[in-house]
């Protein structure tokens, strides 16, 4: 029974021992860089098809759509009952070296009163709705080195209805944020 509790007593001394030996704080210094580039430069680039609507602004030249502009860069716009499609209107690429899954969505969803914005990848047949009450995101996933083009359309939201619009729409400018986000994936394939 002595031995027993000489045991214990020991024990209690050695765990309070190498409680007061654990590390409270370290610090260890590395390396790290890292290069702020242009849009279609970076890890997941993003880089403009042959339209006018497309431009690089400010001094990372960043990406920017402008579904205004057209003939000789002049600002014009889109009208009531209309229904505006950009094929291969950017693409994403991925240049880093794990797979991603990509997600391609508008802040805010709403504000484009009486038009709609939709978005699909190059191969795909069926329209993304990114605006409205139930808009949504166009996924899809990059193998590193590939890249997937991203088609855009302005549809009224009436246009398929026979006879057209059934109200007077205000004469707007609409402005979004395009997000597009890539988050690293462990496929298996």
């Amino acid at each position: 029974m002595r031995r027993n509790l000489l045991l214990v007593v020991a024990l209690l001394a050695l765990s309070g021992l190498m409680a007061a030996m654990a590390v409270s704080e370290a610090q260890v210094r590395n390396k790290m860089s890292f290069s702020v580039v242009h849009t279609q430069d970076a890890l997941i680039a993003l880089e403009g098809g042959d339209h006018a609507a497309i431009k690089y602004g400010g001094s990372a030249k960043k990406l920017e759509i402008d579904f205004n502009v057209g003939y000789n860069g002049q600002s014009f716009g889109v009208q009531q009952d209309s229904k505006y499609t950009w094929n291969d209107l950017f693409k994403v690429t991925n240049n880093t070296e794990k797979p991603v899954k990509v997600t391609v969505e508008l802040n805010p969803k709403t504000g484009a009163k009486g038009m709609r914005i939709l978005a699909k990848t190059q191969g795909d047949s069926n329209w993304t709705q990114l605006t409205g009450n139930n808009g949504d995101v166009v996924t899809f996933y990059l193998w590193p080195g590939d890249h997937e083009w991203i088609c855009m359309q302005l549809k009224d939201w009436d246009f398929d209805k026979e006879g057209g619009s059934t109200f007077n729409k205000k004469v707007s400018d609409y402005n979004f944020m395009l997000l597009v986000t890539a988050e690293a994936e462990d496929i298996i394939g």
